[in-house]
This record gives C-alpha cells, structure tokens and sequence, in this order.
C-alpha cells in the first residue's frame, strides 16, 4: 500500500508528536499515559517511512541526473530503468563491502 503525505502533513505529524509528547509529562492515567505512547511509537514509525521514502526520492533523481547528463540521446523510460539498475548495484557493492 502506497500512500502519499504533503510536507504540510508531514509538519503536522511532527507537532502531534510534540504536543503527545507534552502531554505525557503532565498525565497521571496510567491508561492514557499508554494509549498515548502508542499513538507515539505509530507517529513515530510513519514519520521515519517519510523520511526514508524521500530520501529515496531524492537520492533517485540524483542519480536519475548524472544518468541523463551522460546518456542524453537515452529514452526516459531507459533511463529510469538504467537508473534502477544502477542503484540496485550500489545497494549490492555496499552490502558486500559492510560483510568484509
């Protein structure tokens, strides 16, 4: 399942935390203090998927970039696929290099 979130969004999420996060400190519901905790960790684990997924998508139209300056004649849909290609191999070479 995709799901897309705006920097607005994004931003909102950040406050939600923050005011839980406030919350907390003056709570004395032990039942409350839970839930909320909860609802942090979640908050917490979508805020990270955000920034990876636009980390993602910014280290792919880097990459995307120094493809299509060096292959100019190439077809975006070739590029992209290179680009794929290219990334996955660099994932792999990281890989290897981290088990040595």
């Amino acid at each position: 399942m995709n799901v897309t979130i705006t920097e607005k969004e994004y931003d909102a999420l950040i406050f939600a935390v923050g005011q839980i996060e406030g919350d907390l400190e003056a709570a004395t519901n032990e039942d409350y203090i839970h839930e909320a905790e909860t609802c942090v960790v979640a908050l917490d684990r979508i805020i990270e998927k955000y920034r990876k997924a636009r980390y993602n998508a910014n280290y792919f139209q880097t990459v995307r970039a120094e493809v299509s300056r060096h292959n100019r004649n190439m077809r975006p849909r070739d590029i992209d696929k290179m680009t794929r290609k290219i990334i996955k191999k660099m994932k792999e070479n990281e890989k290897d290099n981290v088990q040595r």
